[in-house]
């Protein structure tokens, strides 16, 4: 998995997005999630601008289209951090903490899937977690394709 994901992120292999959405796919229909929306982890435009693209997105959409259901962005990056890689723990949550608001249109939904890349110490997907519970959904479910150690 690291592999594919490296493939991605850093080599616009973008059939990568595809392999890691059949195994997200695989595992949300043997857990029988019911989902409205996927969603992904924003970037901040800057950083987007820099690689071409985000990562989590491309999963997402592939993801979606596999589930037939929308994808749709309902976070955004409200202020440039610093890159996590390299960063202690303690420094990951420091450096996100507050760096994302939620979408007004995430309201109208009831259960949301969120996806991203790696999750290393749930600093990020937390940070988007508590945003989109400020709009009352139900459900929010985060998928990610790997797990990494500080």
């Amino acid at each position: 998995m690291r592999d594919i994901v490296i493939a991605l992120k850093y080599n616009k292999n973008f059939n990568a997005a595809s392999i890691i959405a059949d195994y997200m796919e695989k595992l949300i229909l043997n857990k029988k999630l019911s989902i409205d929306v996927v969603t992904f982890v924003p970037m901040a435009k800057r950083d987007e601008n820099r690689r071409g693209f985000n990562h989590s997105k491309v999963i997402a959409e592939f993801l979606a289209r596999k589930l037939n259901k929308p994808c749709v962005r309902l976070i955004k990056k409200k202020r440039i951090t610093k890159d996590q890689i390299g960063l202690s723990s303690s420094e990951r949550w420091n450096n996100i903490n507050g760096s994302f608001v939620y979408e007004k249109k995430a309201k109208k939904y009831n259960s949301i899937l969120l996806v991203d890349d790696v999750i290393t110490t749930g600093a990020t997907v937390i940070n988007c977690v508590d945003e989109l519970k400020k709009c009352e959904i139900r459900k929010i479910y985060i998928l990610t394709a790997s797990k990494s150690i500080v």
